[in-house]
């Protein structure tokens, strides 16, 4: 083995020394537990000091890894990679669209779980990503040189693709599927037998779908790939092995289907993404420029356009613009008759998708090929990757030509991108702008050096060039951040205090709100602010009885994060969201209120308690918060006495979470000492209020707080503790 090696590296042999180097480098990222994971946005509502990044922001906009998949994947571990939830109230199902490391028959299709086992899961989970990465980056340089490209090439080809918006803005999502995808054509294209290709496109396709269960990628990419092989693969649709992958595509969709199949059959009854039917033409011309200037709406990572940066990530590239402005076309009748075909399929192919994105086309178009199931801005990787495979396949066909006037051309677009979207749009000037025009610099090296550089060379500075750039613009994106603090967590002042509200409100359940997701549930408890990818409705049937089942479906039947609110009755106010009352949990709560009265008791005060922390009016409504030390049910045993130095009329009173008191006063019954008291007035100003409290034995005492003495009117005079 050490003699092969050898030998390939003495044969410069560019796939083996990059593989060798992949290894080292995985030596040292997977030992030190390193991850692409924005999970330090989370350890802070925990507490720990040090949150475990190594390098980079955290970026909160990657919700959906951070809140949702990294915790599931620790509720998995915590559940010793059992199938269901056990740490969680509603013992949800874990065989879901995230992959998730369960051990089961799946297991054998999740190959970049198979550490889980055998080492700490923060290792196992470092290593899934990398895996994820080197996927990646070989996947489509093999593919690349199947197709014809130069291995150097092909390696740079595959970082410019790595190194997109879209790419990396959704790494931790659908990063999974885009990684594995082109392993299904380069297994088509091993010198094997049809039968062994047969059989290992099989297992490749069924990791491919149990990677993250996402059918839009599925469909869009398998629409690429019959684009890559009419194109440039013909051989491979011929009737024999068209027969063979075919049957074994649709062994892989049985097999996943099968594998998810109690989940996919509550997620088939949702409106989202089961009864979900897409139209064409929902995309905006301001991303389909994006994918010839990358920058063009995007700043320092964060959106220019749309509802934030990931939905504005596109597969743009420096290298399409680049290639456009440079391509010889006097070549154009001298090009042989099967780049033009591939070409002409390309282009086609191309158009269509361009044609679902851009035209206000109804469903039954797209319907044929299952395009009504995706909705026309989710393909914007078929729609980049296809740009930038034709582009190169261009410029393989006619060859680059570099001279004073194509660099013009160039740079002038380059430059009347940025001042038509930056300057005059979003007044960003030329000095904050440089990621957008510093390609300029690289191309204009190679300009001047165009006499020294060979055909071949020419093309080869160009693509490193286009990867440098697309390197610096999009690689500082994803944070590095180690695994070890996300499965390796300690004990602290914030979760000794949850265990006790735990402990107080029963043991079986927490009934806490502010924390997004399922990071609760993730560090272990069975909270009922969660995100259920498939709501357990005969479960929400026990909790509301009175519900139809058209009801339930309305509410519950779909995708999303279920909060507590102090509504009365469970709703859905938008798709993703369930508000769910908090007295469904703990149904004293809203009757847990003190007795008010208005005017002073009389009698000695024994000590100031709690705090009256603010007093406000708007109009002739005054409002009182702070907070009170009384517990749970005592509060109805309790008086509350509300003075104030102008006349009160039509008071209210509402409990408030106080989790900052139950932390500070290490009391799991203050965490609804909160209160905010309202009630109308004369006058004008905000008045001087005293709030006394007086406990079932008789006792009286005054909320703390200067604010609340600083106006009474000496009604406290001589009686103040």
């Amino acid at each position: 083995m050490l003699a092969w090696l050898r030998e390939r590296i003495e044969r410069r042999d560019i796939n083996v020394i990059l593989a060798a180097l992949v290894v080292i480098l995985g030596l040292i990222y997977v030992p030190s537990t390193l991850s692409p994971s924005n999970y330090s946005v989370a350890v802070p509502y925990f507490g720990p000091r040090h949150d475990g990044l190594v390098l980079g922001p955290a970026r909160p906009v990657r919700s959906d890894e951070w809140a949702v998949w990294t915790p599931l994947t620790q509720a998995t571990v915590n559940n010793d990679f059992r199938r269901y939830n056990e740490t969680s109230l509603y013992r949800e199902d874990l065989r879901m669209v995230y992959a998730m490391p369960i051990f089961d028959w799946g297991m054998l299709f999740k190959p970049t779980m198979w550490l889980y086992p055998l080492v700490n899961a923060a290792y196992a989970f470092s290593f899934f990503h990398f895996a994820y990465m080197a996927l990646f980056l070989f996947g489509y340089a093999l593919l690349l040189q199947r197709l014809g490209v130069r291995k150097g090439a092909s390696f740079l080809f595959s970082l410019i693709l790595l190194f997109t918006g879209n790419v990396q803005y959704w790494w931790t999502t659908t990063g999974y599927i885009v990684a594995i995808f082109p392993w299904l054509l380069v297994v088509m294209t091993l010198r094997l037998g049809l039968l062994w290709r047969g059989l290992l496109f099989y297992w490749v396709a069924v990791c491919w779908l149990l990677s993250f269960f996402y059918p839009p990628f599925f469909i869009q990419l398998a629409f690429v790939a019959v684009i890559i092989l009419a194109a440039l693969k013909s051989s491979l649709l011929r009737l024999k092995p068209l027969l063979v992958f075919a049957s074994s595509g649709i062994a892989a969709v049985a097999t996943a289907i099968f594998y998810l199949r109690d989940h996919l059959e509550v997620m088939a009854r949702m409106p989202y993404p089961g009864k979900f039917r897409a139209m064409g033409g929902d995309e905006t011309l301001d991303l389909w420029l994006s994918q010839f200037l990358p920058l063009l709406h995007i700043q320092d990572h964060q959106h220019l356009v749309g509802s934030n940066i990931c939905e504005i990530g596109v597969v743009g590239t420096f290298y399409v613009l680049m290639a456009a402005c440079f391509l010889d076309y006097r070549r154009l009748f001298r090009i042989p008759r099967a780049y033009l075909r591939g070409l002409a399929i390309i282009g086609a192919g191309l158009l269509a998708v361009w044609a679902w994105m851009y035209l206000p086309l109804p469903s039954w178009v797209g319907a044929p090929i299952l395009w009504d199931r995706v909705r026309p801005h989710r393909m914007f990787f078929a729609s980049g990757f296809l740009m930038f495979l034709f582009a190169a396949v261009a410029a393989r066909a006619f060859r680059l030509r570099v001279n004073g006037l194509r660099f013009c051309i160039y740079a002038f677009l380059v430059l009347a991108g940025w001042y038509l979207i930056k300057w005059k749009r979003h007044e960003i000037g030329f000095g904050d702008s440089i990621l957008d025009w510093a390609i300029l610099i690289p191309v204009g090296i190679i300009w001047g050096s165009r006499r020294e550089l060979k055909r071949d060379r020419l093309h080869l500075a160009l693509i490193s060039a286009a990867a440098a750039m697309g390197l610096l613009a999009f690689g500082t994106f994803q944070p590095i951040q180690s695994a070890w603090r996300i499965f390796n967590r300690k004990e602290t002042s914030i979760t000794r205090i949850l265990d006790r509200i735990q402990e107080w409100q029963g043991g079986d359940r927490l009934v806490f709100s502010g924390y997004p997701g399922a990071l609760l549930n993730g560090w272990g408890y069975p909270s009922v602010a969660h995100v259920l990818i498939a709501h357990p409705t005969e479960a929400w049937k026990t909790y509301y009885p009175e519900l139809s089942e058209e009801e339930l479906e309305t509410i519950f039947g779909q995708w999303s994060h279920v909060a507590l609110t102090d509504e009365e009755i469970p709703s859905s106010p938008h798709m993703g969201i369930v508000h769910v009352p908090i007295s469904t949990f703990l149904p004293w709560l809203p009757g847990a209120v003190p007795r008010l009265v208005v005017g002073d008791p009389g009698g000695a005060l024994e000590a100031n308690v709690g705090h009256l922390e603010q007093i406000t009016r708007e109009g002739s409504t005054v409002k009182v918060v702070g907070w009170a030390p009384w517990k749970d049910r005592e509060i109805k045993d309790h008086t509350l006495y509300v003075l104030c130095d102008l006349p009160v009329r039509d008071l209210r009173f509402r409990r408030d979470k106080r989790f900052d008191v139950a932390l500070a006063e290490e009391e799991p019954g203050f965490l609804f000492s909160g209160f905010q008291l309202e009630f109308e007035t004369d006058g004008s100003g905000t008045p001087g209020v005293c709030l006394i409290l007086e406990d079932p034995e008789g006792r009286r005492f005054l909320l703390a707080g200067d604010r609340a003495t600083a106006r009474c009117g000496g009604l406290l005079e001589g009686r103040r503790p």
